[in-house]
């Protein structure tokens, strides 16, 4: 969902999957079928289809829609039973939210109506039907989120205040998801 220029899905194809995209945007959807001819140009909760797939993935999607639980509530309606629903979204009790505030780069308002905790993304899962949800540690990845938040931190005219090591948000996220840049979640169809 949301496969903006088709590079995920061409490394899954590249690994034997069979795949299917969904890009609203016109420009990012003729790039993806570049990579694939299944690219669907048009907004995930429009998007009909006969087919039930095992796995569908929203690497931070779920931040742009309007009705967020509807949103999970359409993945889980296009699983297969036992399939899994992989998402990412920014974090909002992340220790970079905390440390920069409205500096942080996960807001980017008003592009993002939606920024959830560990709690309310769980939640969202549990209300859209899912049994089976489980956040996991990506203990990885946080140097892009903080350094843009340092820069927008120095745009807002807060230039004393000391950096965040990236790496230390690394760790933290390491020990628990709830701590990192972003949460991952997945959630499965048990019926």
């Amino acid at each position: 969902i949301g496969c903006g220029n088709g590079v995920f899905l061409g490394r899954a194809l590249e690994c034997g999957w069979e795949v299917h995209g969904v890009e609203p945007d016109p420009a990012a959807a003729k790039v993806a079928r570049e990579s694939s001819r299944n690219i669907h140009q048009t907004a995930f909760e429009s998007f009909e289809t006969l087919l039930r797939f095992d796995t569908i993935t929203a690497s931070h999607v779920i931040e742009h829609v309007y009705d967020p639980i509807e949103f999970v509530e359409h993945a889980l309606a296009l699983l297969k039973p036992g399939g899994t629903f992989w998402l990412s979204t920014p974090n909002a009790d992340s220790i970079g939210h905390g440390w920069y505030r409205e500096a942080w780069r996960g807001l980017e308002p008003p592009r993002h109506l939606s920024i959830f905790s560990a709690s309310a993304l769980v939640e969202t899962f549990r209300r859209a039907g899912f049994e089976r949800v489980t956040l996991h540690r990506r203990g990885r990845g946080s140097n892009y989120i903080v350094r843009e938040s340092q820069l927008n931190s120095l745009k807002l005219g807060k230039s004393r205040q000391r950096i965040l090591p990236p790496w230390l948000v690394d760790l933290a996220a390491s020990i628990s998801p709830a701590l990192g840049e972003e949460l991952i979640v997945t959630g499965v169809r048990t019926k």
